[in-house]
């Protein structure tokens, strides 16, 4: 059989089209679907990706389906990290990946706390949640159980009983109430949802093949960084997909791609100087992807981007690659954005950052009179 060899272009255009980034999306749902779920630590950056992945969406259509409609449903998810799945997807992605042992449990019976009692808490704070019907609750809520005494871990704003409880498809977030975030059982959420979990290994094989389907061609180890998994764990998902993957080569390495993405992954890309420009917010899903970074930010930048403490900044995507990093700030009805250079930009590129700014603006209701765009020194 001859070895197939993928070029840079077209691999970074398949990936950049297939994320949405080229050709919009239909829907908030056919996006969050696709990308494998949106990464919503930070809402608005939520937000900002589906804007950039679909047509006039904006923050205010965001709250409807997310906390009204209710077609996206915000999950604890791959990485333990937040993000936001279509409600139809939540018996799949609680599948994909719950875990037999969590962090949190883990760490409470390594505090000296025994299965039994993380149990007991765990049985507890589901009932209540129950009972507080569409109303949910909050961590203050649980804090005054008189079983939760002296356990403020569990009540960590990173998760604690309720990634837990979100784990096991019990909950979602419910609409924050000021500063605290609210939980509501899914029974009450979406009490018309079937809920039908596959089994753990077909799961992981629909979200492989979901995966390479989006941010393919891959090698095994960049699902496995994607899925917070070790590679152990993530390549029995990739041998089951069998047949429907094909082997490719690229910079001297082995990459996974579906068969029948093959005929759209060889064809030869538009020039890059045709490619679009692109404002990524924070987290976007394509930095999320691939463990290699190489295809879309040269290394010598990698630090402006992906910043300590598992920061990811939002980027200035140009040719293909990324040139800076911005920033937003909402400051009364103005939205000021500061991009700031790697290097120094050609005017050339100027109107089309603002442009894409003013899509932003328009994400947050905001008129483009009201926008002011700076460049940082460099």
């Amino acid at each position: 059989m001859r070895e197939i060899i993928v070029t840079t272009d077209q691999l970074a255009w398949f990936r950049l089209k297939r994320s949405g980034l080229v050709e919009p999306f239909q829907s908030p749902e056919e996006a969050a679907s696709a990308l494998g779920g949106v990464q919503a630590q930070i809402l608005s950056a939520g937000g900002i990706a589906l804007t950039n992945r679909l047509k006039n969406f904006t923050k205010a259509r965001l709250e409807k389906i997310l906390w009204a409609d209710r077609t996206l449903v915000k999950l604890w998810g791959q990485r333990y990290t937040l993000h936001l799945y279509p409600s139809a997807e939540w018996p799949l992605i609680q599948a994909a990946h719950a875990r037999k042992r969590s962090w949190w449990r883990r760490s409470f019976c390594e505090d000296g706390g025994s299965e039994k009692d993380f149990d007991k808490k765990l049985e507890l704070s589901e009932k209540f949640l129950r009972k507080k019907g569409s109303a949910g609750m909050c961590r203050t809520d649980l804090r005054q159980l008189p079983i939760m005494a002296n356990d403020s871990e569990l009540f960590s704003s990173w998760g604690g009983l309720f990634a837990e409880l979100v784990i096991h498809g019990v909950a979602c977030h419910g609409r924050n109430n000021g500063s605290e975030s609210f939980f509501v059982h899914r029974e009450h959420w979406l009490p018309d949802l079937a809920w039908n979990p596959p089994q753990r290994e077909q799961a992981g094989r629909l979200l492989a093949r979901q995966y390479l389907h989006t941010f393919g061609p891959s090698p095994a180890k960049d699902f496995a960084y994607w899925g917070g998994l070790s590679l152990r764990a993530a390549q029995p998902s990739l041998d089951s997909l069998g047949e429907k993957i094909t082997h490719l080569r690229y910079d001297g390495r082995t990459l996974l791609c579906l068969t029948k993405d093959l005929d759209e992954l060889l064809q030869p890309p538009p020039q890059r100087r045709h490619w679009p420009l692109l404002m990524l917010g924070r987290f976007d899903p394509v930095l999320l992807g691939h463990k290699d970074k190489t295809w879309i930010c040269p290394p010598s930048f990698y630090n402006r981007v992906w910043r300590p403490g598992g920061h990811i900044e939002a980027t200035v995507i140009h040719l293909g690659k990324t040139i800076a990093t911005w920033r937003y700030k909402l400051n009364g009805s103005d939205l000021e954005i500061t991009v700031f250079p790697f290097k120094k930009l050609p005017k050339s590129i100027l109107p089309k950052i603002r442009a894409k700014a003013k899509c932003i603006a328009r994400h947050f209701g905001i008129p483009p009179s009201r926008l002011v765009i700076e460049l940082a020194e460099i």
